[in-house]
């Protein structure tokens, strides 16, 4: 069974919770943060033994070592396996399978997209969600925000909700960290408004100055109205911002031409999987002098600020220039 709406495929999750739930599922949508929360919402309800793998982190047989594993503490065993975009050919001759899963075990799979599913399509029930419009994300981030809320006891206006779908960049995990100041800052009422979540928080309702100096850097894009939305206070911020991409570029680079992959762990540690993957796929449209020529420009328009007194839109708006320049030498 496929669903291409979340909404519908939790409605059939829970109306089949606590006796009739199917032991395979799989939700598949481009953002790993919201891919996990729904696969903890279905954990939450799920009782047994829960085990979180990733593909990038083992084999494909080692999944199945889990799978054929018994418990001697827990009845049930519920497996989220994360990042099955990234099969290789090879990988999809276990599908088969998976056809005959043990029946004191759940199997949740996850990933970005899934296309190859055709063995298991009449076992999985399904969400895919890899064509989502990006008006249906909203509102189905809205709606899971708004449930979050409920949770506290509270509602959020139709205004406020509004005004979230105007962010340039709808981050639903920075969103939910919000949460817990906006029912702070409105106290006994029961109701969040649009001043609310306005007047308290960290929301940015321009494009914020590290979406800034990425679009810059990796997409040769430059959102001008949030450039001027800036004061010259966060315009200056976005020099350290500007030189962590490109030195981040330069790395990324460096690894892939001597193949050393340790190097971007070691000197980013906290960088995703994803983003790593993401960065990784845009150098390779561009050359290391790119990123170096990047830099050492950064260098000089940062002493001529200093010592010439430029206007930091300004600063900035050179820095675009000459980075589009070498892109089109790329």
């Amino acid at each position: 069974m496929k669903f291409l709406s979340a909404q519908p495929f939790e409605k059939h999750f829970n109306e089949a919770y606590k006796d009739h739930l199917s032991s395979f599922y799989g939700i598949f949508m481009k953002e790993p943060f919201e891919r996990r929360f729904l696969m903890e919402r279905l954990a939450e309800k799920m009782e047994g033994k829960k085990k979180w793998i990733h593909y990038s982190d083992t084999s494909v047989d080692t999944l199945f070592e889990e799978i054929n594993s018994r418990d001697l503490f827990h009845s049930k065993k519920i497996i989220f396996y994360d990042g099955v975009e990234w099969f290789r050919q090879e990988d999809h001759k276990w599908m088969k399978r998976l056809k005959h899963l043990p029946e004191d075990l759940f199997l949740i799979l996850g990933g970005a997209n899934f296309s190859n599913y055709d063995e298991i399509k009449k076992e999985i029930i399904l969400l895919d969600l890899s064509f989502e419009k990006p008006w249906d994300r909203i509102a189905r981030l809205n709606r899971w925000l708004l449930e979050e809320v409920q949770k506290k006891g509270k509602s959020l206006t139709k205004e406020a909700l509004g005004a979230l779908s105007t962010l340039p960049h709808y981050d639903f995990a920075l969103l939910l960290q919000e949460i817990e100041k906006w029912v702070t800052y409105v106290g006994k009422e029961n109701v969040i408004d649009k001043s609310a979540i306005q007047e308290v928080g960290s929301l940015d309702f321009s494009q914020k100055g590290w979406q800034l100096s990425d679009a810059i850097v990796w997409e040769g894009k430059m959102d001008v109205a949030s450039l001027n939305h800036l004061d010259v206070a966060k315009i200056q911020k976005l020099f350290p911002q500007l030189r962590y991409h490109l030195q981040l570029g330069l790395i990324i680079c460096l690894s892939l031409g001597r193949n050393k992959e340790n190097l971007i762990k070691k000197e980013y540690p906290k960088l995703s999987h994803q983003a790593v993957l993401r960065y990784k796929k845009l150098a390779s449209t561009l050359k290391m002098t790119y990123f170096q020529r990047g830099l050492k420009e950064l260098f000089q328009i940062e002493l001529d600020f200093r010592s010439k007194s430029l206007h930091s839109k300004t600063c900035i708006e050179r820095l675009f220039a000459f980075l589009q320049k070498e892109r089109s030498c790329a």
